[in-house]
């Protein structure tokens, strides 16, 4: 067919292909479709023929308009044309269609590869996190495991020694009250013995110095009971946790024992040798022949 643009003759062959019909018969479905189209339509009241002549309408149902005569193949290449037309418009939308369901689908695609990315990050992190889990447990089971009898061993060795501290206490305090009993016995046999007198003035310093010194050790004492208190306190807070100064408190406290102790009987010993000075004395051996004189003469009256 002649007078038919190349490019349209090629696009209809191709919608022929796609249509699975030859060029002939696509062409003949698409003038009986405007055909159809044709008789639902009704035409405006005729213009004058000068307008009629003028009126041009871009659908290809109005070709008759522009082509008045009955020439089929004028007839034929304007509707090609028509549909060439229409194929053009078609692809522009389908171009623009397509261009933004692309970028529709690109911004997905990115979105999709951002989320993937962050998932992965994420991942990674739960596997950190999951494996600093995993590790504190074994170090946490690891310390128990080391920890665990040494610290029942620990505890073990300051209730032993506790239980000695308060055995050496309870021996101390014995000890003392036996001392000061021995020693207020001495001082009694000797005031009898000597009456009142210089004699009766040392012996009432030793005696108030014996005091001071059994005050002194019993506000030790106190002042220790009070500290083991506080120590057993401790040991019962240190029962829930691992508190390895509980064997050094101990030993502390064993050592200040020791030393009230060696302080104790420094002080008794003291004590005694001030006694038995007092009694070697001259003086106390002329308060005893006094004593005996006068008993001599009480016996002669």
């Amino acid at each position: 067919m002649k007078g038919i643009d190349p490019k349209a003759r090629e696009i209809a062959k191709d919608l022929a292909r796609r249509s699975g019909m030859t060029l002939g018969e696509w062409l003949n479905s698409m003038i009986m479709e405007d055909g159809d189209e044709d008789e639902g339509y009704t035409p405006l009241p005729r213009r004058p023929h000068a307008a009629e002549m003028f009126d041009r309408r871009g659908r290809s149902r109005r070709l008759d308009d522009a082509y008045a005569g009955d020439d089929d193949t004028h007839r034929l290449g304007a509707s090609i044309d028509a549909i060439a037309a229409r194929l053009e418009a078609a692809e522009r939308r389908s171009t623009v269609a397509i261009q933004g369901v692309d970028q529709a689908v690109a911004g997905l695609v990115r979105r999709l590869e951002a989320a993937d990315q962050d998932g992965r990050q994420y991942g990674r992190r739960i596997d950190d996190i999951a494996e600093e889990l995993r590790e504190g447990h074994r170090r946490l089971r690891k310390f128990e495991q080391e920890t665990g009898p040494r610290t029942a061993e620990t505890f073990s060795k300051v209730e032993t020694g506790l239980g000695a501290l308060a055995g050496r206490l309870y021996d101390i305090e014995e000890r003392q009250r036996s001392g000061v009993n021995e020693l207020r016995q001495r001082m009694d046999t000797v005031e009898k013995l000597a009456g009142p007198g210089a004699g009766s003035d040392l012996l009432a310093q030793v005696g108030a110095r014996l005091d001071q010194a059994q005050a002194r050790t019993t506000e030790a004492l106190r002042g220790l009971e009070r500290s083991f208190a506080g120590l057993d306190q401790r040991l019962r807070a240190a029962e829930s946790r691992v508190e390895p100064e509980g064997a050094r408190e101990a030993a502390r406290f064993e050592k200040l024992a020791e030393t009230l102790a060696r302080q104790v009987d420094a002080n008794r010993a003291e004590m005694m040798r001030r006694l038995d000075t007092a009694e070697s004395k001259n003086r106390m051996d002329r308060i005893e022949r006094a004593v005996l004189a006068l008993g001599e003469q009480l016996k002669t009256s």
